[in-house]
């Protein structure tokens, strides 16, 4: 009886996976208008409704290892195909050719003036991040880094003074903030989660606003609490005990704004 139960709920949820596929398929703009991509409506109609080239590989009853079952195609299946034919494409460039096509342009000064930096990471696994810190990267979403991290990272990973200068929201703040942290672990020698902690901050973070500051504190928290770094944020307008109580219970991280 209970494999019969089993086997009904296995096959109504099949149903339901494929009246969802229907909807979403019927549901498309009645225009021809291209999609993301260059589809058009037909094409990711079919798309929604097609197998992918997949299979469950499950042993069969002989031992014998054996492609069970097709796998509805997603859109997260293209996502990767996509993600994985740039990072394929960029890597075939030079690093000077990659530059060159995304703007980007690197200088040193002083006596660093005729120095050859970093080649840049084009993968997150490019960069020798702890793994708590790529696990959060890609539960974020992010498919790889943008081109201001792609740059700067494999430079502030080597303790170089860099500064970047790049429009809002391409990414400076994990910028700077993962290979601080990365420069932290290697320094403690272990793998972050809070062995061996110090009751100073090794990181001081300063911005112009109290809104940026807010912002900073999130990304400080959502990659440094994985790997054991606490962070606090210290401004003003806002009581002012609940920022000593945490800097007297210690933190690696304080970001601050001035008093306003």
């Amino acid at each position: 009886m209970r494999i019969i139960d089993e086997e009904l709920k296995a096959q109504k949820k099949e149903k339901k996976e494929k009246k969802k596929r229907k909807r979403e398929a019927d549901n498309l703009s009645q225009d021809n208008t291209a999609f993301e991509g260059g589809q058009d409506r037909e094409l990711e109609k079919n798309r929604l409704r097609a197998y992918s080239g997949d299979f469950d590989e499950k042993p069969s009853n002989d031992g014998d290892q054996q492609p069970s079952a097709k796998r509805l195609r997603t859109r997260s299946m293209d996502k990767a195909e996509d993600n994985a034919k740039v990072v394929q494409a960029e890597k075939s460039q030079s690093t000077e050719e990659w530059r060159k096509s995304h703007n980007i342009t690197v200088q040193g000064y002083g006596k660093n003036a005729n120095q050859k930096f970093e080649d840049p990471f084009i993968e997150f696994n490019d960069a020798p991040f702890n793994a708590s810190i790529q696990k959060t990267l890609k539960a974020a979403g992010f498919e790889r880094p943008t081109f201001i991290q792609s740059q700067a990272w494999p430079i502030a990973i080597q303790g170089k003074d860099l500064i970047s200068i790049a429009k809002t929201g391409s990414g400076k703040t994990c910028g700077f903030l993962l290979p601080s942290f990365h420069q932290y672990i290697q320094a403690k020698g272990t793998g972050g989660v809070g062995a061996g902690r110090a009751r100073g901050p090794m990181m001081l973070v300063l911005a112009p606003t109290r809104e940026l500051a807010c912002q900073i504190l999130e990304e400080t928290q959502k990659f440094g609490r994985p790997i054991g770094i606490r962070s606090v944020c210290c401004y003003g307008g806002a009581p002012k005990y609940p920022q000593i109580a945490a800097l007297d219970r210690g933190v690696e991280c304080v970001i601050a704004t001035r008093a306003v």
